[in-house]
């Protein structure tokens, strides 16, 4: 998920949710997804992680989405096992029906700030947001 050009968190098969800060939030037992106290990461998801595929998955998220001036955008992306560099964007939404076990009340006031204090900035531009480049964006 990101916003204002950063990736706020990454949802990992809708049970897993890893921070910017390296942190592991396990949902898929009674204490993450009930009590929602969820344990660290284990084994299962903690690989993505200690094997170097968050940077990946951080530096082309936040690409598309300052290229495409996006204020907020899920990128799904796969993972290219064996190759940390190597992943790839799936799809992209201007929405999500992900669960995000709490988060979703600190994500809607990033997302909201700079709307209700206008510290955003318009970007002009008669191209197409799916032809932009870097180059257009000054990237």
């Amino acid at each position: 998920e990101v916003m204002w050009g950063k990736v706020y968190l990454m949802n990992l098969d809708g049970s897993s949710i890893f921070l910017r800060n390296g942190d592991v939030e396990d949902y898929t037992g009674f204490i993450g997804g009930v009590l929602k106290r969820p344990p660290k990461g284990s084994e299962r998801v903690t690989w993505v992680r200690d094997e170097g595929y968050l940077d990946c998955v951080i530096q082309t998220s936040e690409l598309i989405a300052n290229i495409a001036h996006i204020e907020y955008l899920r990128v799904d992306i796969w993972l290219n096992i064996g190759d940390p560099n190597g992943c790839q964007v799936n799809e992209i939404s201007l929405s999500s029906g992900y669960a995000y076990f709490g988060h979703e009340k600190y994500m809607a006031k990033i997302w909201a700030k700079p709307l209700e204090t206008k510290l955003y900035k318009i970007f002009n531009s008669t191209k197409p947001v799916h032809l932009l480049t870097r180059e257009d964006s000054n990237l």
